[in-house]
């Protein structure tokens, strides 16, 4: 979904959304980013980091972004992770 935001913050008064419904279950992480992570870092290494820190999602986020900047961080870097409790 990365082209959403870019759809909005175009010049068309109307914009087309693609919207999913995803199951989402206790003990879920939800990754909310910009491409500022996602062009700069792969899935699986996401994955790694987000597995590797997910008793702590704050140390998480902090290695996400690291990682990218490690990796040239040539854009703005937003990163936000939600555990689904119930």
């Amino acid at each position: 979904m990365k082209n959403v935001l870019t759809k909005a913050v175009g010049a068309r008064e109307d914009v087309d959304f693609e919207v999913r419904d995803l199951e989402i279950e206790s003990g879920d992480i939800v990754l909310l980013c910009s491409d500022g992570l996602t062009n700069m870092v792969p899935d699986s290494t996401i994955l790694n980091l987000v597995t590797a820190n997910g008793d702590d999602l704050e140390a998480a986020c902090r290695a996400l972004i690291d990682c990218a900047n490690a990796q040239g961080g040539r854009d703005n870097i937003s990163v936000i992770l939600i555990r689904r409790s119930r």
